[in-house]
C-alpha cells in the first residue's frame, strides 16, 4: 500500500502542473513486417486477393506518422463490417447496431460502414468480391482530424468478439496539409507473411525451434487467428529478424503474457484437448504459491549478431557477453500479474456450438487474450531495453527454449521498436498525450479498470488530472 500511496502523491503533484518531461519513446518504422505484414503493427489474421481481412476475432492493425506537421488531415479507406453470420448480420446492425469496426485517425474514429447497410442482397462473401467491391468504390469510409502536430497513428481497429465475424479492408489513404502522406503497404499489395512449409515465404522474420529447424508460430487457427499470434502445448520457438540500428537507446516490445499451465481457478482445471475437469493443483495455485519454474517462461530477447547467430543456447548466450558482445532478456509476464476481475481463458467453454460461441477449439480461444490486449493498451506490454554506442547489427526476438509443460500458453501481438528521443518539444508531448490511451486511478493510487461515480486520477500519456466520473 505504501507504494500506492507515493504513487498517488506524485501523480496528485503531476496533477496540479509540475514536470517537464525529458524525453518520449517514439516508434522508429525500423522493424521489419511489425505484424509479419509489411508497414504495420498490430495483428491482422489473413490477406487475400489483394484484400486484407480479420473474421471470427478481434484485431487492429496499425501505422505511426512520426512528426507529423499540425493541420488538417483526412484518412480514408475501403472496408466493411459484418457483426455475425449474413443472416444474424442483417438482422442485428440495423440503424447502427453494433457497428464495432471503426477507421482512427489519432483521436478521431468513424464505424466502418455495415456490410449490408446500402443493401441486402449482391453484397461480397469472399476477398475477391471484396475486392471487386473496393475496386469500384465501395464502402469508402472517412475520418478527419485537427492534429496539433506531432505523432500521428492511423489504421482500423475491432474490440468486440462475436463468431463468424468478418472486417476486410483495403487502400487506406492520408492526405495533409501539404498533400498525400505517403503509407506504406496501405493497399496491401504485400500481404501478411510467416513461416509457411508449403511456400517457404517468411518475410522478415525467421521461424525457428531449439534444433534451429523451421518452425511455425501459430498465426492461423480455427478459421482465424482468434485475435493473437500464439504458441501453446510444450513447442518451444524461436523467431526474431537480423535489423541494423544506428546508435541510441532502444526498446522492443510485445504485447503477451504466458501461463505455465492450464487453469485460472483454484483446485481444478480443464484437460486439453477435451472437456474433462480435472481435480488438482492449477496454473493460478502455481502462481499464488510462487512455485513457477522461471526456467519455462518466454524470454522477450536483443542480441549483437554474431556471424549470422540466432540465440538458442545458454552456452551461446554466455560465450556473446563473454566476448563483450551485447545480449539482454526479458521474461514475459504472467498472466496473473496483472490485476484482473476475470482472466481471458483458452480453455474450451462447451462442446456445443451456440450463436456467437466457439465449441471446442483446441485452445483456440485467443479472441479473449485479444480483447483484454486491445481494450487495456498497458496491460502485459513487455520490453527489453538497450543502448547502442554505434551503429550495430542485432537480432531481436521471442523465443521459449524448453519443451515443457504440456498445457502453457503464450499468446502474443504488437512488436514494437522505439527509440528514445531526448527532450522532446512541447507539440509532439501534447501529440503523444493525444494519442496515449486514457487510464483512471483511485486517490490511493490503484488502477481501476471501470471507474463509476466519484473523484479520480486520470493519466493520458504525460498529462495527469484530477476528473470526477459520473
Amino acid at each position: 500500500m505504501k507504494k500506492n500511496v507515493l504513487f498517488a502523491a506524485a501523480v496528485l503533484a503531476l496533477a496540479g502542473g509540475s514536470a517537464m518531461a525529458e524525453g518520449r519513446w517514439q516508434t522508429s518504422n525500423l522493424l521489419q513486417d511489425p505484424a509479419f505484414l509489411p508497414g504495420w503493427y498490430g495483428m491482422l489474421t489473413a490477406t487475400a486477393d489483394g484484400v486484407a481481412e480479420a473474421w471470427d476475432a478481434p484485431f487492429e492493425v496499425y501505422q505511426v506518422i512520426t512528426d507529423a506537421p499540425a493541420g488538417e488531415y483526412t484518412l480514408t479507406a475501403n472496408a466493411f463490417y459484418r457483426f455475425g453470420s449474413n443472416d444474424y448480420a442483417k438482422e442485428n446492425m440495423k440503424d447502427g447496431a453494433n457497428h464495432h469496426a471503426n477507421i482512427f485517425l489519432g483521436t478521431a474514429t468513424t464505424p466502418v460502414e455495415g456490410l449490408f447497410d446500402k443493401k441486402q442482397d449482391g453484397c461480397p462473401n469472399s476477398t475477391g468480391e471484396a475486392n471487386t467491391a473496393f475496386g469500384a468504390g465501395e464502402y469508402l469510409n472517412t475520418v478527419k482530424l485537427n492534429h496539433a502536430g506531432g505523432d500521428l497513428r492511423l489504421g482500423i481497429v475491432l474490440k468486440e468478439y462475436r463468431a463468424d465475424q468478418w472486417c476486410c479492408f483495403d487502400n487506406f489513404k492520408l492526405v495533409g496539409p501539404a498533400g498525400e502522406v505517403a503509407i506504406t503497404n496501405g493497399d496491401f499489395a504485400v500481404g501478411l507473411s510467416e513461416m509457411n512449409k508449403e511456400t517457404g515465404e517468411k518475410g522478415a522474420w525467421d521461424f525457428l525451434n531449439v534444433s534451429l529447424q523451421a518452425k511455425d508460430v501459430d498465426i492461423n487457427k480455427e478459421g482465424g487467428a482468434n485475435g493473437c499470434f500464439r504458441k501453446t502445448n510444450a513447442s518451444p520457438y524461436n523467431f526474431g529478424q537480423l535489423i541494423e540500428l544506428p546508435a541510441g537507446k532502444y526498446r522492443f516490445g510485445v504485447k503477451s503474457f504466458y501461463r505455465d499451465g492450464n487453469g485460472n481457478q483454484s483446485g481444478w482445471y480443464i484437460k486439453l484437448k477435451g472437456y474433462e475437469r480435472v481435480e488438482g493443483e492449477s496454473s493460478y495455485d502455481r502462481h499464488v504459491a510462487g512455485t513457477e519454474d522461471a526456467s519455462l517462461f518466454p524470454l522477450l530477447y536483443v542480441a549483437e549478431d554474431v556471424e549470422d547467430f540466432k540465440p538458442v543456447s545458454a552456452d551461446e548466450i554466455a560465450d556473446i557477453i563473454a566476448a563483450g558482445k551485447l545480449y539482454k532478456e526479458t521474461a514475459v509476464k504472467c498472466i496473473f500479474d496483472e490485476q484482473l476481475d476475470v482472466y481471458p481463458n483458452n480453455e474450451p467453454k462447451s462442446d456445443v456450438v451456440a450463436e456467437g460461441e466457439h465449441g471446442y477449439a483446441d485452445s483456440g480461444f485467443e479472441h479473449e487474450a485479444a480483447m483484454v490486449f486491445l481494450k487495456n493498451p498497458e496491460m502485459y506490454r513487455n520490453y527489453v531495453e538497450f543502448e547502442l554506442a554505434a551503429a550495430t547489427k542485432v537480432w531481436v526476438g521471442l523465443k521459449k527454449d524448453v519443451n515443457k509443460p504440456v498445457h502453457y500458453w503464450n499468446p502474443f501481438r504488437d512488436f514494437t521498436l522505439e527509440k528514445w528521443v531526448e527532450g522532446a518539444g512541447i507539440n509532439n508531448i501534447l501529440a503523444d498525450d493525444e494519442n496515449a490511451p486514457v487510464e483512471y486511478y483511485n486517490l490511493q493510487g490503484v488502477r481501476v479498470l471501470n471507474p463509476e461515480n466519484g473523484l479520480y486520477i486520470v493519466k493520458q500519456g504525460k498529462k495527469v488530472s484530477k476528473q470526477i466520473v459520473k
